[in-house]
């Protein structure tokens, strides 16, 4: 109620008061007869017009409840808490653009109240328009920057468009709520915040708290749910998709999910169930279509599972596009099991096709297979390198520093996992530490010349900046040998010669065919690398100018380079293993067979740990040749890399 307005009634100020006292006791009965009595007195009066509309939306009489405001305005159109109100009224009833209409009206009128820029907020979120609902948001916390509804709203838009570090950031400020329901809304909203910067303990640990706050926060088991699935701890998934599921069985979400786990799981009669009750309900589901092309391929019908996945990925119709993307890769996975490679490189394309649809092209940006060509010719006509001098004491506080590069999926996780087995090694999987430097420096030949002519001084900032980094990762790596592994390195090798001219470069060698296949083959959260993954022309043309370039920063650059095939790896691993740990400065053990265990501390998402947790197997060698037909047309790009590969050409 708005008391401003109320006294400004031509009605007597008692009979407002009365109608009020009677409303905040939510006596409505009792205020419908005092305005009934004050309309026959004052028919056009503006405030008695908008009490009653307010009382018939309580009453849920929401068509006489919009006729009172609309001739509450008629009568006064300045009343920017009467515009509010019926945007309120609108919103409920699901009419969000005459809502946000009414919203603005009432913000021309009075720009600095929060709670219409909060309605505003609200009502564009719903419509889809999260980039203004933004800044809604935004400007309700620069009003009241205590306000905590707008700083959750303002935190989850920023994780629905991308930013979830900065959404952290704004609940991180949020501190001492005492009150349960907002508290675990705030653990909540920041587990989905971690969680899509890849936080998943964290994450997980911020939805225990939520539920512990609020035991009956059903949301809260959906996403650990996901949580859980997208690190491969299938079970633990299957058994909070089972909570939502108990609660709620028409849920679709998790339905589906909990069919595609009993699909990869086994239990197919399940994955059968579960899935067709979805598809009964949403006969677009992609994770529960997908869960029942999967029963279809383990029961040999490969005609209706190539069907319905045609239907799924490369209809209209698809819902969750970018995750049924993903979740393809399991049939995909299933069809090549079954020997059934055709059908598994449609399926990989029918993918790859949907994430071209909705990831972002090259328009505007450089491509990274562009940047590796102008930065390899760069270095092939520059003066060799010198090695740059390092300050005395050392500035690096490990004992020792190794970088495994290589391109991704050439063994890079195996020979990282390996390694974990030692307890003096502390490793970081694909932390991105160079980042910062890289788009200074590596994004053209300006950049290169630049970096080559640094000074002592400049070295030394940018190394207290990796190590920065690392600290701020939460690794403790003084004494300790340190591994980083990220692949896309291999590109910034002029910088790792740079500013570690004392570091190891482990350099992982695989067949390009079957490098090239499995990139394109499998799924990896969207980079400028993972983009170049969405045709196979491109992957070839990728990997191509990163051999090129990695082959000529060996010529050029000063550093120390172990070769490591991964067949040699995987085929005979005593041997390849001793001249990786003299190389690295790690003791040889028996121990190191048991690399699995380590496994448990890599990017448990990843199909490279998957396959790193099974063992060693040499299945994954040469598996080009089954789908040579479809790689043909790459194969003249991969050619040189064969040979100097010194692989078999056929």
């Amino acid at each position: 109620m708005n008391s401003a307005a109320a006294l400004s009634s031509k009605t007597e100020p008692v009979a407002i008061g009365q109608i009020v006292f009677h409303l905040r006791r939510n006596e409505l009965n009792e205020a419908g007869s005092l305005l009934a009595r004050a309309l026959l007195r004052a028919p056009d009066d503006p405030a008695i017009l908008h009490l009653s509309g307010t009382v018939h939306r309580l009453q849920n009489r929401p068509v006489e409840a919009e006729e009172y405001y609309r001739r509450s305005l008629a009568s006064d159109r300045s009343q920017s808490h009467v515009h509010r109100d019926l945007g309120k009224l609108l919103a409920a009833l699901g009419r969000l653009n005459d809502a946000v209409v009414e919203f603005r009206r009432s913000l021309r009128l009075r720009p600095d109240d929060a709670d219409t820029h909060l309605c505003i907020a609200v009502a564009l979120s719903r419509q889809g328009q999260i980039a203004e609902a933004e800044t809604a948001y935004r400007q309700v916390v620069c009003l009241q920057p205590g306000h905590l509804v707008a700083r959750l709203g303002l935190a989850e838009t920023l994780c629905r468009l991308g930013h979830p570090r900065e959404a952290e950031a704004v609940l991180r400020r949020i501190t001492g709520v005492a009150e349960p329901a907002l508290a675990a809304a705030i653990a909540y909203r920041l587990g989905i915040a971690l969680q899509q910067q890849k936080k998943y303990s964290q994450a997980l640990a911020q939805y225990d708290s939520a539920q512990a706050f609020q035991p009956d926060f059903p949301a809260v088991d959906f996403v650990r749910g996901e949580t859980l699935q997208q690190i491969g701890q299938w079970e633990r998934a299957a058994l909070s998709f089972r909570k939502v599921l108990e609660r709620h069985p028409a849920h679709a979400n998790a339905g589906g999910s909990f069919a595609l786990i009993c699909a990869l799981t086994g239990d197919f009669p399940a994955a059968r169930e579960w899935s067709v009750k979805v598809l009964e309900r949403s006969p677009a589901h992609g994770a529960a279509r997908i869960a029942l092309a999967l029963t279809e391929i383990e029961d040999g019908n490969f005609a209706a599972a190539s069907e319905g996945l045609r239907d799924l990925l490369e209809g209209p119709t698809a819902q969750n596009v970018e995750g049924t993307a993903v979740a393809a890769g399991f049939a995909a996975d299933a069809f090549d099991r079954r020997r059934r490679y055709a059908e598994a490189f449609a399926v990989s394309c029918a993918s790859k096709m949907m994430l071209r649809h909705i990831w972002p092209g090259f328009a505007g940006t450089a491509r990274m297979t562009d940047i590796a060509r102008e930065s390899t010719r760069y270095l092939q006509h520059a003066t060799p390198w010198e090695a740059a001098e390092v300050s005395t004491p050392p500035e690096s506080p490990a004992a020792a520093h190794v970088f495994v590069l290589g391109f991704l999926r050439s063994g890079t996780t195996l020979v990282e996992t390996v390694l974990a087995t030692d307890s003096n090694v502390v490793h970081a999987d694909e932390v991105d530490f160079l980042g910062d430097a890289a788009r200074t420096f590596l994004t053209n030949a300006g950049g290169l010349e630049q970096l080559a002519t640094l000074s002592a001084p400049e070295l030394t900032h940018l190394r207290a900046n990796y190590w920065r980094a690392v600290r701020s990762a939460h690794f403790v790596v003084r004494g300790k040998i340190f591994i980083d592994k990220m692949p896309i390195n291999t590109l910034r090798l002029p910088l790792i010669a740079r500013l570690f001219p004392a570091a190891k470069v482990v350099f992982a060698i695989r067949d390009p065919r079957d490098v090239v296949l499995s990139c394109f083959r499998h799924h990896f959260d969207r980079t400028a690398c993972s983009m170049e993954f969405l045709r196979l022309d491109d992957c070839a043309n990728l990997y191509a100018a990163a051999m090129s370039f990695a082959d000529v920063c060996r010529k050029k650059l000063p550093l120390d380079v172990l070769e490591l095939r991964y067949e040699n790896l995987v085929g005979d691993f005593d041997s390849t293993t001793r001249a990786l740990c003299r190389f690295v400065g790690v003791d040889w053990s028996e121990a190191l067979l048991d690399f699995r265990q380590a496994a448990e501390t890599i990017d448990l998402r990843g199909a490279s740990a998957r396959q790193v947790r099974r063992g060693l197997y040499s299945g994954a060698a040469g598996h080009w040749r089954n789908y040579s037909a479809e790689l043909a047309p790459v194969l003249p790009v991969l050619k040189p890399w064969v040979e100097r590969f010194g692989y078999t050409p056929d």
